[in-house]
């Protein structure tokens, strides 16, 4: 029993000394210790604050999440903290992928952080990234780009009520019956109907207004006259007849015409684009493409556009309707001019246009001094200027409604392309003459113009000895305050 009694003491010393040296070891891993406590040592060293010794243990992966470094594999309690990290391994990485396709807030937060950037220039987590659809959808950008490279923005055409006359007769005192004149109107002239009657009666300058304001919104209504007949009662009028210039088998044909050659001249225009630009490519189309020229449809759009040979009203009807099929809100403005070195004021028209908010005039006409499809025949001493500047050389009368006030120079074409001088001289010359094939041209503004013809008597030889050009011909026009000069070398 003595034996068996020491045998038991000696097991029992024995357990007890291994028992203390397991508590031991223990307590070296974990620092001291217990399970609650590494809790709150992850949670200190999580805010940048806490004992070195417990980060090693457990704080590699938030050290790893803030400085993008690579992590060892984690387990699936750290994945979940891990999203941020740029360079997970690929299963943490396709955590984070439905992480994101599930939780759009948490692709916001992504984003937003250090670590995402560096994740966006690695090759690896770019092929990652473009595997996931609700990726590319759920940012802007992405889906964005990829449709504005091959689809254009559509164009914003200026809607029918808020064509500048009809809105213009809405303010005036007796605005609601002259607007449902206009309107009835309309309606007739697009079914080619001939007597539209008014519900409430009109004076007979009211009628003049009506139709006049009528007949300037709509070039597109190329098939009415210009002439009308009305019936009165007593001094009233209560109905108006419209005359056409064709019949309703014809209408339907040249308005197909009409159509492709309209959509033809608006190849290429996004609705992205900006006012100025729009403008000026259409102002250089229609240029380019009509010859000035009477004849049967010389006065109205369809001369301009289809038969491409009009007269002053035929260019202005349709560089209004190619304006405001763009976004551009345009009138028709009537008037008088002098042509250029004649002294004789005849019947003319233009156009006033809004680009950017600010009105300006526009008369393509006298801009077109070229051939057909010759691009250095344009002009641009009337593309968009102010009404001061205009009254050099034109007279505003009855366009049947008032005329917005010009008197912005933002767009105007010489002050925002950069081509004008404040005076003429020799070297401000040089410098905006430009070399077409051998041919120098130049198309300028001068603020101070001047005598030109005696400048250029005076200073032509040694433009053009800056030019290199011992022999040499050269013509110039003088248009306002725009200058225009070829000089050709021999």
């Amino acid at each position: 029993m003595k034996r068996k009694h020491f045998l038991f003491t000696w097991i029992l010393v024995i357990l007890l000394v291994c028992a203390a040296c397991t508590d031991t070891g223990n307590n070296e891993a974990l620092g001291g210790n217990t399970g609650t406590d590494t809790s709150s040592a992850q949670s200190t060293v999580t805010s940048g604050i806490g004992n070195p010794s417990d980060s090693t243990v457990t704080d590699t992966a938030t050290s790893s999440s803030t400085d993008g470094e690579n992590l060892p594999s984690q387990e699936d309690t750290d994945t979940e903290s891990n999203i941020s990290h740029s360079t997970q391994t690929d299963s943490t990485t396709a955590s984070t992928a439905t992480d994101t396709n599930t939780t759009p807030s948490t692709s916001t937060d992504t984003q937003s952080k250090p670590s995402t950037t560096d994740t966006a220039t690695k090759p690896s987590t770019g092929t990652t990234n473009s595997s996931k659809p609700s990726t590319n959808t759920g940012v802007s950008g992405g889906g964005t780009q990829d449709t504005g490279t091959t689809e254009k923005e559509p164009l914003n055409a200026i809607a029918p009520e808020n064509y500048y006359g009809r809105t213009w007769l809405t303010e005036q005192s007796n605005g609601k019956n002259l607007v449902a004149a206009y309107d009835n109107i309309v309606q007739t002239a697009e079914a080619m109907g001939t007597r539209t009657n008014f519900t409430n009666y009109l004076t007979q300058d009211e009628l003049y207004t009506v139709f006049h304001c009528y007949r300037n919104d709509y070039p597109e209504h190329f098939w009415v006259d210009r002439s009308y007949t009305y019936s009165t009662e007593g001094s009233k009028v209560r109905s108006i007849t419209l005359k056409y210039t064709m019949s309703a088998t014809e209408k339907a044909s040249t308005q197909k015409e009409f159509n492709k050659a309209v959509d033809k001249l608006l190849e290429g225009l996004d609705g992205s684009m900006n006012q100025f630009d729009m403008e000026k490519i259409l102002h250089d189309r229609l240029v380019l493409s009509v010859t000035y020229k009477d004849g049967t449809h010389a006065h109205d759009a369809y001369g301009a556009l289809v038969e491409h040979s009009a007269v002053c009203d035929g260019y202005a009807r349709a560089f209004q309707l190619l304006c405001r099929k763009v976004g551009i809100r345009a009138m028709i403005v009537e008037g008088e001019s002098a042509s250029p070195g004649s002294t004789t004021a005849v019947g003319h028209a233009w156009n006033v246009v809004q680009i950017n908010g600010k009105y300006y005039h526009t008369d393509v006409t006298w801009d077109d001094a070229g051939e057909p499809q010759d691009e250095h025949g344009i002009h641009y001493a009337w593309f968009n200027i102010t009404t001061k500047q205009l009254a050099e050389d034109h007279v505003l009368s009855d366009s049947g409604y008032a005329i917005p006030k010009c008197d912005a120079e933002d767009e105007n074409y010489f002050l925002k392309t950069g081509k004008w001088l404040e005076e003429m001289t020799v070297d401000g010359i040089v410098d905006l003459l430009e070399d077409h094939g051998g041919e120098y041209h130049a198309h300028i503004y001068i603020k101070n113009p001047g005598n030109v013809k005696e400048f250029f008597q005076k200073n032509i030889s040694a433009i053009a000895s800056k030019l290199k050009c011992s022999r040499y011909s050269y013509k110039y026009q003088t248009t306002g305050h725009g200058l225009y000069i070829i000089i050709t070398p021999k």
